[in-house]
């Protein structure tokens, strides 16, 4: 429901919308070694495009706690089960205030993508920032 258009406007909660599985993901040891491990300090969605296109640019539409995308990947031009990363960042310790609260239409330089892909995986930071991450589209 996420790929495409938003379904909202303005800054909150959306029952249509993504978020991680948990609140500040697996941050502040409340994971055990085995999540930690494997999940470090994001959590992720992949979507899946009907037809292969060529990616140029990306918006990232945060409905609720914005300013999280820290990786945006797309499957390899030559292992479709690897992926290579079009997009990373770490965020920095302090809150980002001017898009935390705000509905916010994220929209980075990305890496050339000189391939067709069907299919996108973009992780968010769960930890850097308090409280929930919605994602209401991405276009």
């Amino acid at each position: 429901q996420i790929v495409g258009a938003a379904t909202t406007s303005f800054f909150g909660d959306s029952a249509g919308a993504w978020c991680p599985r948990t609140i500040d993901g697996l941050c502040k040891n409340r994971a055990s070694p085995e999540e930690a491990a494997s999940h470090f300090y994001t959590e992720f969605v992949e979507v899946t495009f009907a037809t292969p296109m060529y990616m140029t640019d990306i918006v990232v539409v945060e409905n609720y706690g914005g300013d999280r995308t820290v990786r945006i990947q797309v499957p390899s031009d030559r292992n479709p089960a690897a992926w290579k990363t079009v997009f990373h960042r770490y965020l920095p310790e302090e809150p980002a205030s001017r898009t935390e609260k705000k509905f916010n239409k994220f929209s980075p330089s990305l890496c050339e993508v000189l391939w067709p892909v069907d299919r996108i995986r973009l992780e968010a930071d769960t930890c850097h920032r308090n409280g929930w991450y919605e994602i209401d589209g991405i276009q």
